[in-house]
């Protein structure tokens, strides 16, 4: 939507396009500077589809992938603005480092996908595969 406020214009993109702009601005305070090519790939979006979304040109995503983006930003205003309920009351504190945060997110579409429960053994066993391969290992002897 365009607006015109005397002779400037605004462009209004819309509040999905304002979330990622958003995001992309805190992930590079937070983080560093990115490309928008490897913002995208944090999401496994291309950089089409990215651009997309935040043109305003691309409104809306499956509800997992909604999730996936919010559990990987701690930031679940897209399900929101897309309609979409959102899961429990699960957060990661703000400081849990981005591969800690991917690997949950990871772990949860998993188990969304397979029609899970959060509770269940199979989840915990999904969760637990995700965050090894980011975890750094235990090596200390608790043996004695």
């Amino acid at each position: 939507m365009l607006t015109k406020i005397g002779y400037i214009y605004i462009v209004d993109k819309g509040r999905v396009a304002a979330y990622f702009e958003r995001n992309y601005l805190k992930y590079q305070m937070d983080n560093g500077r990115i490309s928008l090519t490897k913002f995208a790939e944090i999401f496994r979006f291309s950089r089409g589809f990215l651009s997309q979304l935040m043109e305003g040109r691309r409104t809306s995503m499956t509800y997992h992938t909604a999730l996936f983006v919010a559990v990987t930003l701690n930031d679940y205003e897209i399900m929101d603005i897309l309609g979409y309920e959102r899961p429990g009351s699960f957060s990661l504190p703000p400081e849990t480092p981005a591969g800690i945060r991917s690997a949950f997110a990871v772990a949860i579409e998993r188990i969304l996908q397979s029609g899970l429960t959060f509770n269940s053994d199979e989840a915990l066993t999904i969760l637990t595969e995700e965050l090894s391969k980011v975890a750094p290992k235990d090596t200390t002897n608790n043996s004695e």
